[in-house]
């Protein structure tokens, strides 16, 4: 009994001495397990040491380095750009979809072989619509024609959208190396006429598509550069003929055509079929030349709600038109043109200014990661770190870096930065950076001795150039006020000082020679802004001829009058600064 007793006794030892050797070797397993499992759990401080991490997780197939890249792929810097690149192509080795991470990537910073990469990876998963839309994008490239082909779309489309997007010599070689089996087809010479045309060989073009004119006529596009063909060697009834087929697509080169042969009611009946703004604006002033007010007005009043580049112009000259034919004046009409200061001094109202509150500037963390780079020799990495970084700035870094660029007088970028923080959020240093006041003794010399508000010195160079003076338009202006040479010499002939061209890209002498041409533009137009203004860009001479017209002949039609799209954006533009830097500085 005893000895039955001490057996069960070291039974029971030896179970519970197993036991706890089991349990020991469970949790040194587990423990040994848990370590395997997040080797990245390590802290890594600063732009290098992520890189090196990321370098590692490239190399590293495990789930903890996928888990470790899914926890970075957020980030909105370099670190974050290439997370998802390299998650990509882990996802891609795996057989997952990894399309969305290319996306990410994309969205931080656009790289054309990343591109490619989401094409191909879009195409794999079949989204095919997105697939195609990605390789219409990457035209012409050669990759992206052959997959467009494996997408479905025939040699026909892909030539089409190469014409298009004015890739014209990849469009003809592709018509003539793809398609040169099928050049008497007629779907050939419509391709071949709409390349010839579009890229300005009226005359070749039209020889085509005189052969085919049966053909082409269903296909409103081509049929419209049938008539551009037309029109452009001067079969003008032909070309209104094909022109009023084309209904609305058609109406305001049909509008021209008539304009131009003074049937003017007509042409403005033809504007006024079409949804586009630059055609209704044409039809409105028309009617409103023609005296048929009512008509124009309602036109005014459809263009004033349109976005575009009408809608300002519109809405004042519906309030005009309103106001002269004693009709009750629409509040939204009048809430819009409050939105520009230009447009409320035009009527008579106060501007909606913003409330400005002070704002503290932060330096970008970007910038002290896109220096540690450089350090590094990690130049890449660099640019794509400052580029997202600037991309994602906060608005009080935005007042920063503009801050960093004025100091080094960089004015342009400060503007830029200035004019992004105050979309953001209307501040005092937000406005202060959109409307600087550089080269301030040089103004207030040049205003004083032409008698002139410098804020309207500041304004015509903040539009003209902001304020950059080495800066060449394309049609040759020079400098901070955008003198034209020819008008260099003749101001300095009037002042009786030496000249010659490189004298322009002097800020005292460019600025003196801006401030007397505003001058001399105020006196000779009587003091009226707007004209001086439309002088100062499209030439006395065109002012004077639209100051003969019916609607020119006034103050308040005037701006209406003007057929410059650009000179009625300039006077809106030099106003509204002028109007911003009297309440930002003066009052």
């Amino acid at each position: 009994m005893k000895l039955l007793k001490a057996g069960i006794i070291c039974l029971l030892i030896i179970v519970i001495v197993l036991a706890v050797m089991v349990f020991r070797d469970r949790i040194q397993s587990v423990n040994i397990i848990e370590v395997q499992a997040d080797p990245y759990s390590y802290d890594v401080k600063g732009a290098v040491e992520e890189y090196q991490l990321l370098e590692k997780l490239r190399e590293d197939n495990s789930e903890a380095a996928i888990e470790k890249l899914k926890s970075l792929v957020d980030l909105k810097n370099a670190t974050g750009y290439r997370a998802n690149i390299i998650l990509a192509e882990k996802l891609k080795g795996r057989g997952e979809d990894y399309t969305s991470h290319y996306k990410r990537a994309l969205d931080l910073f656009v790289n054309q072989d990343l591109q490619f990469s989401l094409a191909e990876g879009l195409m794999e998963w079949e989204y095919t619509q997105e697939a195609i839309e990605a390789y219409i994008n990457l035209l012409p490239a050669e990759d992206a024609i052959g997959s467009l082909l494996q997408l479905g779309k025939n040699k026909w489309e892909i030539a089409r959208q190469l014409i298009v997007a004015k890739h014209f010599t990849a469009a003809t070689e592709y018509l003539q190396e793809e398609l040169q089996d099928s050049e008497n087809d007629p779907l050939y010479k419509s391709l071949y006429a709409l390349l010839l045309t579009s890229s300005g060989d009226y005359d070749a073009g039209l020889e085509i598509f005189q052969d085919i004119k049966e053909v082409i006529i269903s296909d409103k596009e081509i049929y419209w550069w049938y008539g551009r063909a037309l029109e452009t060697v001067g079969k003008l009834e032909e070309a209104m003929a094909v022109y009023e087929d084309l209904d609305g697509k058609g109406s305001y080169r049909f509008g021209l055509l008539l304009e131009g042969l003074n049937r003017n009611l007509e042409a403005a009946n033809a504007y006024v079929t079409s949804d586009s703004d630059v055609s209704l604006w044409r039809g409105a002033r028309l009617l409103d030349e023609l005296n048929r007010k009512e008509e124009a007005l309602e036109v005014y009043k459809r263009l004033a709600y349109m976005e575009g580049s009408y809608h300002e112009d519109s809405a004042y000259r519906a309030y005009i038109l309103q106001k002269e034919l004693q009709k009750p004046v629409d509040e939204e009409i009048v809430n819009l043109l409050k939105k520009s200061p230009a447009w409320s001094a035009a009527i008579g109202v106060e501007p909606q200014w913003p409330s400005l509150q002070p704002s503290a500037f932060r330096r970008p963390e970007f910038l002290q990661r896109y220096e540690d780079y450089l350090d590094e020799g990690l130049l890449e990495m660099a640019n794509i770190e400052h580029s997202i970084g600037e991309k994602f700035a906060t608005n009080q870094e935005k007042l920063y870096l503009g801050r960093e660029n004025v100091e080094r007088a960089q004015y342009y970028r400060g503007v830029i930065w200035g004019i992004r923080a105050i979309r953001e959020e209307p501040t005092l240093e937000g406005y202060q950076l959109a409307y600087q006041r550089p080269f301030e003794e040089l103004v207030m010399k040049a205003a004083e001795e032409f008698q002139i508000d410098p804020y309207l010195i500041w304004a015509v160079m903040r539009e003209e150039s902001h304020y950059r003076p080495e800066v060449f338009s394309r049609v040759g202006a020079v400098g901070l006020m955008q003198i034209m040479p020819a008008t260099g010499e003749d101001i300095a002939s009037r002042l009786k000082v030496d000249f010659n061209d490189s004298h322009l890209l002097n800020p005292e002498i460019n600025i003196r020679f801006g401030a007397y041409y505003i001058k001399l533009m105020l006196n000779s137009f009587e003091g009226d802004m707007d004209r001086a203004l439309a002088a100062y860009n499209g030439g006395p001479g065109n002012v004077r001829k639209w100051s003969r017209t019916h609607l020119g002949s006034t103050k308040e039609g005037f701006p209406t009058a003007i057929t410059f799209l650009e000179t009625r954006r300039y006077i809106t533009k030099v106003k509204n600064s002028y109007y911003t830097y009297k309440w930002l500085y003066q009052e």
